[in-house]
Formats: structure tokens, sequence, C-alpha cells
């Protein structure tokens, strides 16, 4: 009997001693926010600070840059004591031991750069209408220009005056606000430096007035499926294709008969991602494939026809149709009467302005990874004969997570988002110069991308800036799950105010 329990009490000294070793202790990770500051309690931006092993100051375990805030979020880091170090360059501003808890909500602490002061000086913005009136109450953000993070923000007085002050030196973005104070109207790149005396803004708010009869107001970009398929042709689903599903949505601001006073349409395509080189750098803007054998831009002469005030009218594909197709139904279409026609894939721009498409469309969609595409363009012409130096009178941009390609020169109209001559009285008669740089985001890769613009426009201004928001636009659902109403009367469409 003693025998059997010795061996019990053995058996269960081995089971925990085994249980022991199959579930060892978690090790806990926590996270840890340093913000640095200097002598008088100003942040510190683009210090680097680096952790050490407390016990080894030589084993470097991270580090980060300081934001604008002076701020640094650490992860993945094990509880315990670590050196950290705050370098400016290769100047060590600042140094201290930090404890990293069991608790996260004690994980956060300031560095303080005693023997350091950050430059900044005090910058004012003074906003007034075009008539030299103060505005009031009108919000505005100063802006970092890499990174578009917001470091201050506050209300013109009484003067129509807003001084933000400590600032660091560097240069910034500066927006301000509609009288709503929910859209920015403008955009200004302001530098603030140590003379405070040239450190001050006169932000003119101007009426968002244009000088056009036609204004676009939406575009299909990447319809479900094939967007340019060979006329005639038969989907996998059993559907024959009538041509091209690719457009642009129109409002007229005022009767127009394109017979007697012709317009043209003209699609600028620049690249999926910075690297491609598909489409040749619009070096002659509007005009860049004119004559040549290459699809950066397309022009499509409207000389026939007719629009009345406030009526919504399209130019694009031959098929007609405002959703694209699916399996062996298509979506509603727009009467021929509302409806410019062209064969891209297989037929140059007018006026010799592009070459045949070939199935590649008049828009460029979103690259492979569903998120780049350098901006591309769109430009209404009063006429038919233009050149390199032709002023729209409507333009808009659309494009992904890629940057504007600095080469390219598109004229620009002054509209809702674009100005020809900046506030401060600075040329930038190119997209991409100076503040215009507003372009409207795509989304929806193959499965509908119609980008409705928005806005309320009257035949001499915009009393609301157009907005540019993806919408998914198809017919997988059924012929009649999409209507003319969805891109004509829904909320969000561009309102024509008569007045």
């Amino acid at each position: 009997m003693k025998h059997f329990s010795l061996m019990l009490l053995l058996w269960g000294v081995l089971f925990t001693a085994c249980n022991d070793d199959v579930t060892p202790e978690l090790t806990v990770i926590k996270e840890y926010t340093l913000t640095v500051v200097d002598k008088a309690d100003i942040p510190v931006t683009k210090a680097t600070v680096n952790v050490y092993m407390s016990h080894k100051p030589d084993f470097l375990v991270m580090n980060k840059t300081t934001d604008i805030f002076g701020k640094v979020h650490f992860l993945n880091l094990k509880p315990g004591n670590y050196m950290v170090t705050a370098m400016i360059g290769e100047n060590k501003v600042a140094q201290s031991i930090i404890l990293v808890n069991t608790d996260n909500s004690l994980n956060l602490s300031t560095l303080k750069a005693n023997n350091y002061v950050v430059k900044t000086s005090d910058y004012k913005i003074i906003v007034q209408s075009d008539r030299g009136a103060a505005i009031t109450e009108r919000k505005v953000d100063l802006v970092t220009k890499d990174g578009g993070i917001i470091y201050k923000s506050g209300l013109t007085d009484t003067n129509g005056e807003l001084v933000f002050a400590k600032v660091p030196l560097d240069k910034y973005l500066v927006k301000v606000y509609d009288e709503t104070n929910d859209n920015y109207l403008l955009t200004e790149e302001i530098e603030v430096v140590e003379d405070i005396a040239k450190n001050e803004s006169n932000v003119e708010i101007v009426k968002l007035v244009h000088n056009s009869d036609i204004v676009i107001t939406g575009m299909m970009v990447d319809p479900k499926g094939t967007n340019d398929p060979v006329i005639g042709s038969v989907s996998g689903g059993g559907f024959t294709h009538p041509g091209g599903y690719q457009y642009i949505q129109l409002l007229a601001l005022k009767d127009i008969d394109f017979g007697e006073t012709p317009y043209c349409v003209v699609t600028g395509n620049n690249a999926t991602s910075p690297t491609d080189k598909t489409y040749p750098a619009a070096l002659k803007g509007w005009v860049q494939s004119k004559g040549q054998n290459n699809k950066t831009t397309y022009q499509m002469n409207l000389t026939e026809g007719s629009v009345k005030m406030g009526e919504f009218f399209y130019v694009g594909g031959l098929s007609y149709m405002i959703a694209g197709y699916y399996n062996d139904w298509g979506s509603p279409m727009v009467g021929k009467s509302r409806w410019w026609a062209f064969d891209y894939r297989n037929k140059r721009g007018s006026e010799d302005n592009g070459a045949s498409k070939g199935g590649s469309g008049i828009f460029n969609t979103l690259n492979s990874d569903k998120k780049t595409n350098v901006p591309d363009g769109i430009a209404v012409f009063k006429g038919t004969q233009i050149d390199e130096n032709a002023i729209p009178q409507d333009v808009v941009f659309y494009g992904g997570d890629s940057p504007i390609r600095e080469e390219d020169r598109y004229q620009i109209a002054d509209n809702d988002h674009y100005r020809r001559v900046s506030t401060k009285g600075t040329e930038q008669f190119f997209f991409g110069a100076g503040t215009n740089s507003w372009f409207a985001k795509q989304g929806y890769h193959d499965d509908g991308c119609y980008i409705m613009m928005g806005g309320e426009v009257t035949p001499t201004e915009w009393l609301k800036p157009r907005t540019g928001v993806a919408y998914k636009l198809n017919v997988q659902n059924g012929p009649e799950s999409v209507s003319l109403a969805d891109i004509e009367s829904r909320e969000g469409v561009t309102v024509f105010v008569n007045k």
C-alpha cells in the first residue's frame, strides 16, 4: 500500500512539472508615448528618439521621429526600465530613464531638452472679402505641408484676424473655410520665418466665380466588367457589347446650340503609377497627343445637337448606358438626344488630338493594387480649335493615392477648386502649381466607380464647391437595380440654381 501511494505521488510531481513546461508565462508587450519639449515647453519636431536597454546603453531597441506635436508612440516594449535620448541631427538634446509599466495608461511622459530652444514665431492670418471687408468667425487651419496634419486651428476675430502663436519655423498650408466652417474654400502655402514682420498673410475670400457655359458634374471612370469592349463581342454571360461604357456627365448653364457654337471635351490620362510610361508627360497639356500616336489626351467635339439651361447631358462611349452590364443584361440607357457618343476604341480623337484607345478607354482605372493612379483630368473648351495655351471653361481631376505628375502642363480654369492666379497674385496656370492640387478620389476598382461631383452652381458662380464622391454604380443585382435618377436627382448630385 505504501508502495502504491509513493507511485501516485511521483506521478503527480511529474504531471505538474510537465504541465509547467508546456504553458510558460507569456511575455507582456506594452506601448509608450513620449513628448519631447524644449526649455520653454515648445514641442520639438523632427527629433530622433532612441530607446536603449537601461542596463545595456549601447543596445538600441528602436527609434522614431517626433511629429509636429513633439510626440512619438512606441509599440512592443516589454515592461521595465529603458534609457531614451532625443537627437537633433548629430546633437543629443535630452536623455532620461523611463519605466514601461504593465498598465498602458501610465506609459506616457515628457522628455525636456533643457538646453535646446525651438525656433518659433507668430503668424497672422487676415481674412477679408474681395471688397476689403473683415470676415469674422471664419475657421482657419494651419496644416503641416508634409502629412496634412492640423497643427493649430482657430476663428478670426472682429477684424478678420487670427494669430497662430509660437509656430515652429517651417512651411505650412493655411486652409480657410466657407461660411458654414464645414468645407474649406482655398489653401495657401506659407512659410513661418524668424522675422515676425514677414509673417502675415492677407487671405481674400472671393466668390467662387466661373466663366463656363458647361460644368463637369460626374464621370463613370471604371464600369464593372470590360470598360471598352469590341463592338458586337459577347461577354462571358452572353451580353452583346454595343460599345464603350465610360462617360462624362455635364450640366448646361445656358441654352446651347452646338451647331452654332461648338465646344469640345478633352480627357487627359497620365499614368497608373509614377513609374508608368504608358502615357507620355503632357508637356503640351490638353493637346499633348495632337498628331501623335499616343493616348495621353483625347478630344471629343460637340458640333451638333443642343441642350437646355439646367439640363444634364453626356459625352462617352457608344453604349449610351449609365452602369455598364452584368451577365446577359445591360443597364439603363440615356436618350440619344442627350448623349454624344464616340467610338474612342477605333477612332482618333477629334481634330486628330489623340490616338484610338484600342480598349484602354478614355479614363485610367486604379492600378492592380486597387489604390494608385496618378491624377487624370477632364476639361471643357468653348470651340474646337485649341492649343497648349487654350484656357478651358471648366476642368476637374480625379485619381488614386498617387502624387501629381509634376511635368504635366494642363491649363486650368478659374472655378470652385482652381485659380489661375493665387490670392497673393502669383501665377499658377497649371494643375499641380501652387494651390491647384485638388482632385476627386476614385475607388471601387472594377466594380462600377461613378464619381458624383456634387456642389451647387449658378450661371456665374459656385455656391457650394464640388466634393467628388465615388459611388458604386452597377447592375449586378439586376437591370432595374439602378436608374437615371441615381445620377441625376439623388442626394449628392450637382444642383443648378438659376439666379
